[in-house]
């Protein structure tokens, strides 16, 4: 249940969809100092479920920038996402991504606010495009989104 007094902690032990944000860090740890501060923002999203919404503009950095084994662990970690779907659902949600311009029409964002433990280990992420959008809002507590258009 909801518990707005409780608080993570830092490595979010016993919570199912940790492993969402370490897929997401270990992208931010490859990136350079300069995509580094593009991904790296100072606030996040309202914790609700307008944080889901697709957008083509969104605040990060865009993954058609980056250098194509970058790509990969993107390409990984949007499949560990979807990971805990029905197989048929994660099919139709790649293929959307595919469908409206691939990964490259997508942005990523890390937030240093919520920051459990000042570890840069990020609590809090988005990766968002036109047909999909995962947002994982990992402090005080645990909520997270997804949405895909299919």
């Amino acid at each position: 249940g909801h518990g707005p007094e409780f608080r993570e902690k830092p490595n979010h032990p016993g919570k199912v969809f940790w492993y969402q944000a370490l897929a997401m860090n270990q992208i931010f740890a490859q990136l350079n100092d300069k995509e580094q501060e593009n991904a790296l923002l100072n606030y996040s999203p309202e914790d609700d479920a307008d944080a889901s919404d697709l957008n083509e503009e969104a605040e990060g950095i865009l993954v058609k920038e980056l250098e194509e084994e970058k790509k990969k662990l993107v390409k990984n970690a949007i499949k560990t996402i979807l990971k805990n779907n029905p197989k048929k659902q994660d099919k139709r949600c790649l293929d959307s991504i595919d469908k409206n311009g691939g990964i490259d029409s997508l942005t990523i964002a890390f937030y240093q606010e919520g920051d459990i433990g000042k570890d840069q280990v990020w609590d809090r992420w988005k990766i968002q495009g036109p047909s999909f959008a995962s947002y994982f809002h990992g402090s005080p507590h645990v909520h997270a989104w997804l949405r895909c258009n299919a």
